[in-house]
């Protein structure tokens, strides 16, 4: 038996052939012998760690975002961290989005992890203070009635303050991962949320860089492509300019 391989550029699953000897006859009572299967793996020879999506604005730039009217980069003492970080800009109580393309990154056949540090400096969230990231958002406006995707944040306009991991549908979120986790003012939040080639989440905080703590898995495919990622803020007009985001990452291996 001749098998012919032919290779591409596109990172996927390892695989795996078995062929087996089945249904002998003839002879003088053949039969296909110990050994009456063969199994041949086929491992990718794309595999690695690929760089999708980082921004850290040290450049202080916003080029490549959309939606930036409402956010600037900031140097202050504040800042998330080096030299800049995002912050929402504002003067009214307002929903504000901005976000940048992810350019229809696939997420089956591959880990995908995203990475990103937050910052609320106003009052305790709330139903009307909020904020979220979509990580992985079927259009730029994170607050459309069609958005698609999933979410990190808290609320959600809702009265529950503890961090989640949400399915978005047209605009509507359901949890996928609820932590225990109650975000507090002034803390930086570092997240780290994996989604393996399976549908198989993770998500995972830490505060003001003390180490990460698991908060949850859950097993959820609905979403299978990766369109935008998004920062969004809901806030009063007393914590207006409060909101802000950092050292954003993609990866992915496979």
């Amino acid at each position: 038996v001749s098998v012919t391989i032919t290779g591409n550029t596109a990172c996927e699953r390892n695989e795996t052939l078995v062929f087996g000897i089945q249904n002998t006859s003839g002879g003088c009572e053949a039969n296909a012998g110990i050994i009456d299967t063969f199994a041949l793996h086929l491992n990718d020879d794309e595999s690695g760690t690929e760089l999708m999506f980082n921004e850290n604005w040290e450049d202080n730039d916003l080029a490549g975002w959309e939606n930036t009217t409402q956010w600037e980069t900031v140097n202050s003492i504040a800042t998330i961290s080096g030299d800049y970080d995002l912050r929402q800009t504002q003067t009214i109580a307002a929903n504000d989005y901005i976000s940048h393309t992810l350019n229809s990154t696939e997420l089956r056949g591959a880990e995908t992890t995203w990475n990103f540090n937050l910052k609320f400096g106003g009052t305790e969230t709330s139903s009307n203070n909020w904020v979220m990231a979509v990580i992985s958002g079927s259009e730029s406006d994170a607050f459309s009635a069609t958005l698609d995707g999933y979410a990190v944040g808290v609320n959600f306009g809702t009265a529950t303050d503890n961090l989640r991991l949400v399915r978005i549908d047209n605009g509507v979120y359901t949890d996928v991962i609820t932590s225990a986790y109650d975000w507090s003012t002034n803390i930086v939040l570092g997240i780290e949320v994996t989604r393996d080639e399976d549908g198989n989440w993770e998500l995972l905080y830490e505060e003001d860089g003390a180490g990460l703590i698991a908060a949850g898995t859950a097993l959820e495919a609905t979403y299978l492509i990766a369109d935008y990622f998004s920062y969004a803020a809901i806030v009063t007009v007393g914590n207006v300019n409060k909101a802000r985001i950092d050292d954003i990452k993609v990866e992915q291996y496979g």
